[in-house]
């Protein structure tokens, strides 16, 4: 299954329900943060939450470059790559 978690609102009720169900069900899960340009957003606090409200071992794969307005790109650990968009919708790649 797929979570899609709002980088402001975090784990919702309706959330840990269905992560319950996935569990009772021995679902695997991806989890997607969005919204991290939103006013509010915490990429870490929604992580924290996937650990402590849904008692989860996250392990992250993508990690957010900027937050809130100040949200330009994102690093992919694995492939070790930094990808940052402007105005024009096209990324810049840059190696970390």
């Amino acid at each position: 299954g797929i979570g899609v978690f709002c980088g402001s609102g975090g784990v919702e009720p309706q959330s840990e329900t269905n992560w319950r169900y996935a569990d009772e069900s021995h679902v695997s899960r991806l989890i997607f943060v969005n919204k991290l340009d939103r006013m509010g957003a915490d990429f870490y606090k929604v992580v924290d939450q996937v650990q402590n409200v849904l008692g989860a071992t996250p392990l992250v794969m993508t990690l957010p470059i900027g937050i809130e307005e100040d949200f330009v790109g994102v690093v992919d650990v694995l492939s070790q790559q930094a990808y940052v968009w402007d105005e024009s919708g096209q990324p810049e790649n840059y190696e970390v």
